[in-house]
């Protein structure tokens, strides 16, 4: 009998695509990485050195957490407001707007205490924000380097059989 060898295209192929998936892995496990640092960072900078303002909100939305399981709802259920707020910074012409969530809805003109970057004033958080860190940074940190740890681990797991 002879054995079957497929052609030199397919085995090309067969080769490329697990490698092009794996580098599209990694590319968006260290793109994630990035981001946490930069979010980490700005953070930061917003919590010790931004400026302190007041700024109006100008709408709320209420965000359900789940899908509703009666067509017709007696109550709001479990959710939040999800609202945006606006502020000018002296001296420049624009008006910058941010976002914030919220449990209790937030009427459109009411003031919120914000802080803004001197050197970046679009970039901004709410001071209650501030006060706690956000989860995001952090696992956008971790979960690729669990990711990579991970593979090391299945490597030399490989290489000791």
């Amino acid at each position: 009998m002879v054995a079957y060898r497929p052609p030199l295209a397919l085995r090309i192929v067969g080769a490329v695509i697990p490698a092009t998936v794996l580098g599209a892995i990694w590319l968006l496990a260290a793109a994630m990485f990035v981001t946490g640092v930069v979010m980490w960072r700005d953070w930061h900078a917003l919590a010790r050195e931004g400026i302190d303002h007041d700024a109006r909100v100008e709408a709320c939305e209420w965000k359900s957490m789940h899908a509703p399981k009666r067509l017709l709802s007696v109550g709001r259920g479990s959710g939040f407001y999800s609202c945006d707020y606006l502020y000018r910074v002296e001296g420049s012409v624009p008006a910058y707007s941010g976002h914030f969530q919220s449990p209790r809805q937030w009427q459109t003109g009411e003031a919120i205490a914000i802080r803004y970057r001197a050197d970046r004033p679009s970039t901004s958080a709410t001071v209650k924000d501030l006060e706690h860190p956000s989860v995001a940074p952090g696992a956008l940190i971790v979960l690729p380097l669990v990711y990579a740890g991970w593979q090391l681990r299945g490597r030399l797991r490989r290489r000791v059989r």
